[in-house]
């Protein structure tokens, strides 16, 4: 796997659910691995208007990776936060050494939504959640029908789980529950984005690293979420073998033999 620290932003409308959310993305792994930091947070320095966001962002998130014992970043995208500026920063050149940024994830209870003024622009939680690539929706199915069509570039899927399932999401393979898959052959690299796009709707997550006949020298790093995965190629530093964790919003759900 890479020695990169992995970050993973979630954004929806804020309420009871992301403290404990948070609280179970940290309490996966060993002891300091894993940091959460919210951007509209005065500690970290973005909770104040007068900020400017990318450089507070940039710097809280380097003061974070500098920590040897860090290996995952949660952030927690503020109401007041525009979700392309925090993506933007997590993608940025100044950070691809240290950080490896997995994608965006929306989360979204009707309950929370319902309970908003009804007034002009009140659909705004959701528009600005169609950067993201994955969305998990808690609640009926009219309302799930209504987030898809909304975010039509984004995996919509119920969350019938609660927050275990939503934390394993964010958290990968340090929480458990997913499926490995191991292969000691190298794989064609279309034969590898082709197991990417065939793999069941709930199946929303795979990190790990794969060798591909292509790049015998090299390793790919392989990195899905939601609707939408990457592929990148990176020194194979001795890697032996396949070795890709998948992750499920439903129990029983397991990717095909590689």
């Amino acid at each position: 796997m890479s020695d990169l620290v992995e970050v993973v932003a979630v954004a929806g409308p804020r309420g009871p659910i992301r403290e404990p959310l948070r609280a179970r993305f940290l309490a996966g792994g060993a002891a300091g691995q894993a940091v959460a930091l919210c951007t509209d947070d005065p500690a970290w320095g973005m909770g104040c208007e007068c900020c400017e966001l990318r450089g507070a962002l940039l710097a809280a998130v380097t003061r974070i990776v500098a920590d040897p014992a860090v290996r995952r970043l949660l952030v927690d995208v503020g109401d007041g936060t525009v979700l392309g500026e925090v993506v933007s920063v997590l993608r940025s050149p100044m950070l691809s050494r240290v950080l490896e940024f997995v994608g965006t994830v929306g989360l979204v209870r009707e309950e929370e939504l319902s309970l908003r003024p009804e007034v002009a622009g009140a659909a705004r939680p959701l528009v600005r959640l169609r950067r993201a690539g994955l969305i998990l929706v808690q609640g009926g199915a009219p309302f799930v029908a209504r987030v898809r069509e909304e975010c039509r570039d984004a995996r919509v899927l119920p969350l019938d789980g609660g927050l275990e399932v939503a934390a394993r999401v964010l958290s990968g393979g340090s929480r458990g529950g997913g499926h490995e898959v191991v292969r000691s052959r190298p794989v064609r690299l279309a034969g590898l984005e082709a197991w990417l796009d065939a793999l069941p709707d709930e199946v929303v997550r795979v990190d790990g690293d794969a060798l591909v006949l292509e790049w015998p020298s090299r390793r790919a790093v392989v990195r899905k979420l939601g609707g939408r995965s990457e592929i990148r190629s990176l020194p194979r530093d001795g890697l032996a073998e396949t070795r890709l964790w998948a992750v499920s919003t439903r129990d029983g759900v397991a990717p095909k033999e590689l």
